[in-house]
């Protein structure tokens, strides 16, 4: 059986509504930006988000830690 590709998000929009301003904008995955930083503890972690064209808010997809507070 072959993978058959149904939908690519590269190239369609996303619909997405804020959840700050309530906002309904379209975003494709070109537009995920990423981050790394330093949080509580000592502990570094890496965030996936989109900021809201509207009011600027971050809206956060995952944020994952890594490593743990003796790596930095």
């Amino acid at each position: 059986m072959a993978i058959k590709i149904l939908k690519n998000t590269m190239e369609e929009p996303i619909e997405k509504t804020c959840e700050f301003c309530q906002s309904v904008f379209s975003y494709n995955y070109q537009d995920i930006q990423t981050d790394t930083r330093n949080g509580a503890l000592g502990f570094k972690y890496h965030e996936r988000f989109l900021t809201c064209p509207v009011c600027k808010e971050k809206i956060i997809f995952t944020t994952t830690v890594i490593g743990d507070k003796n790596d930095i």
